[in-house]
């Protein structure tokens, strides 16, 4: 018998498989039959209906219908209005810019202010970072205890001989 034998009764018993299937909707992937062919006869609920109903309205709100606008401009804003607003964005630009000059002061202030940390014996207080340095080897030193402490091995339970 050779590779054709094979194949052959391979295409026999794939054709017998087949056949008790109910055809090739079973083998679909989700979402490629629709509400209706798995409903069958039965009615759609009535709450169903108005979610899809409703969904409906939506999406024709957020999507519209092109061939349905104007094919002409809008009438132009007069140029005392246009000036006006334009006035008002440059305020509001102006107020943006002041906010954040004084931000950035704020932030620089921050950053040359001295920290006192619990502990400290000066009470001049020391630079961000001499702070943030002395902190992160803190740090690197807690992690080495916690690493020696994780290799020891874990004392076993005595059991009372009684």
């Amino acid at each position: 018998m050779g590779a054709k034998h094979y194949a052959a009764w391979g295409l026999a018993a794939l054709m017998v498989a087949a056949s008790g299937c109910s055809g090739l909707k079973r083998l679909a992937p989700p979402g490629i039959l629709k509400y209706e062919e798995i409903a069958g006869d039965q009615p759609p609920h009535p709450e169903i209906v108005k979610r899809i109903a409703e969904r409906r309205r939506e999406i024709d709100r957020r999507f519209p219908n092109l061939s349905e606008q104007p094919s002409e401009r809008p009438a132009e804003t007069p140029e005392a209005q246009r000036e006006e607003l334009a006035a008002s964005l440059r305020e509001a630009r102006d107020e943006l810019q002041a906010a954040v000059e004084e931000d950035r002061a704020a932030s620089e202030g921050e950053r040359q202010a001295k920290f006192i940390l619990p502990g400290d014996k000066a009470d001049a207080g020391r630079d961000l970072k001499d702070v943030a340095a002395d902190l992160a080897s803190e740090v690197e030193h807690d992690e080495a205890v916690a690493r020696r402490e994780r290799s020891k091995p874990m004392p076993q339970p005595r059991q009372n001989d009684q």
